[in-house]
C-alpha cells in the first residue's frame, strides 16, 4: 500500500522542519549532550545543519522513495490511548492483530491511588 501522497502536506511538513531548526536554540548542558551525541555518530558538528541543508531541497519524490525502501511492506507495532468505549476495536482488526493493554503493561502500574493528605494529620 502507498502512503496518501500531496505536495501541500509535504510542503506544510517541510516548513515545519526548516522553522523549528531556526528557532531551536541549545544552551547550558545541552550543548554537552548534542556534541556527545553528534560524536557518537561519528561527526564533530551540528547534525542539524545538514537535516537543515538537505530538507531545502528534498522533494515529495524523495519522501516516495524513502517509502518505498524502508517503510512499505515493513510491519509496524501501533499503539492506541483512549477512553475504549470511544475506539472500535473492529474497524482496526483489517490492520492486524488487535490486543488491549492493561495499564500496568503500558505504564508500569496497575492503578492511580489518591492519597488523602488531610487524613494523615
Amino acid at each position: 500500500m502507498d502512503f496518501p501522497k500531496s505536495e501541500g502536506g509535504f510542503e506544510i511538513a517541510r516548513n515545519a522542519i526548516l522553522n523549528q531548526i531556526e528557532s531551536e536554540r541549545i544552551t547550558k548542558a545541552d550543548i554537552l549532550f548534542n556534541y556527545e551525541s553528534a560524536r557518537k555518530k561519528g561527526v564533530d558538528y551540528d547534525l542539524r545543519k545538514d537535516v537543515y541543508d538537505k530538507t531545502q531541497t528534498f522533494t515529495l519524490n524523495d519522501v516516495t522513495a524513502f517509502q518505498q525502501q524502508y517503510v512499505k511492506g515493513k510491519n509496524f507495532n501501533v499503539v492506541l490511548i483512549g477512553d475504549k468505549d470511544k475506539i472500535n476495536f473492529k474497524a482496526l482488526q483489517p490492520y492486524g492483530t488487535v490486543r488491549e493493554l492493561t495499564l500496568d503493561e503500558i505504564f508500569g502500574y496497575e492503578k492511580v491511588q489518591k492519597i488523602d493528605l488531610e487524613a494523615s494529620k
